[in-house]
């Protein structure tokens, strides 16, 4: 447990205000487990309220980005319950500019609907996120819409977005959808890691949570390094699903050959959105990262 009753002596990051900006996804986007939140182990200071790990999307979904107008967008927390079952009600204010065709059809789309959402704190070199929902209690919106007069008033909605916790939650993984960095336009991150006799295979969000991954370029050739294995354990590497599927493994002159059935790398499978490797016997001591790339 990282918290120890520390003292508050210097306080940080005391401008007000949260991003022109806010990033929403319903729940149902995301896969099988890839709602992510605070995870121990907790070693540090802080650890207890931050979401580390990146949240993993269905193929084809992200967050998306509601553009927001200046100056009439907060986030504020209030205490409700009997004391000893407390907790926190959360409600973030927003504004949704302009009346079309597309904002409505958002809207029509996003009441009733669970979410998990992230507003963005105004202090932008921080890049600290708020994150409204978790994997079992979620964020939902309500809106109201005002053409206003033409002599004064606004034209947009206004929204609240709603969340009960018992903290502010702290968001610190990718925004890549199911990513873990780089620019999702033009680059992917790769997975990879280890499993000990009679473990399962990883699922979406086991694999997102590993700490081997790197970023490489799309089409590119993954390079995972085990050299950290030095037990008999099976090996595993995941990518994108949208990634061209690779057909050999090279570690070097003497350790390579293609990937497949009855093959030292069987025949890859699919845990949504990534396409999975893994040996087909235990094996250790790599002396040299190994690539995975398409003959």
């Amino acid at each position: 447990m990282a918290y120890a009753y520390r003292n508050l002596k210097n306080p940080q990051n005391i401008a007000s205000g949260i991003a022109d900006y806010v990033l929403l996804a319903p729940v149902s986007d995301f896969a099988e487990g890839g709602i992510m939140c605070p995870e121990g182990p907790y070693n540090n200071p802080g650890d207890e309220v931050i979401v580390k790990n990146n949240h993993v999307f269905k193929a084809g979904k992200e967050f998306v980005k509601f553009l927001l107008a200046p100056e009439k967008n907060e986030l504020s927390a209030k205490t409700i319950g009997d004391l000893g079952f407390q907790k926190l009600d959360f409600e973030l204010k927003i504004f949704v500019p302009g009346s079309y065709a597309e904002a409505h059809e958002a809207v029509k789309n996003i009441i009733n609907t669970p979410l998990i959402v992230l507003a963005k704190d105004s202090n932008c070199p921080a890049n600290m996120y708020y994150q409204l929902g978790c994997d079992c209690i979620f964020a939902w919106a309500k809106f109201d819409f005002s053409t206003g007069t033409t002599k004064n008033g606004n034209k947009g909605y206004d929204g609240t977005i709603t969340y009960q916790n018992g903290y502010v939650q702290l968001y610190a993984g990718g925004l890549a959808g199911g990513g873990g960095g780089g620019n999702p336009s033009t680059q992917f991150t790769a997975f990879w890691g280890v499993l000990n006799d009679g473990d399962a295979l990883p699922n979406a969000a086991a694999i997102a949570a590993s700490p081997h991954h790197a970023v490489f370029n799309k089409g590119a050739a993954v390079v995972a390094d085990f050299t950290y294995n030095h037990a008999p354990k099976r090996l595993w590497m995941a990518e994108p699903s949208t990634e061209p599927a690779k057909t050999v493994w090279y570690g070097d002159p003497l350790n390579n050959g293609p990937i497949g059935p009855d093959e030292t790398f069987g025949a890859p499978t699919t845990v949504a959105p990534y396409r999975l490797y893994v040996t087909t016997f235990d094996t250790e001591n790599e002396s040299t990262p190994i690539q995975f790339r398409v003959s």
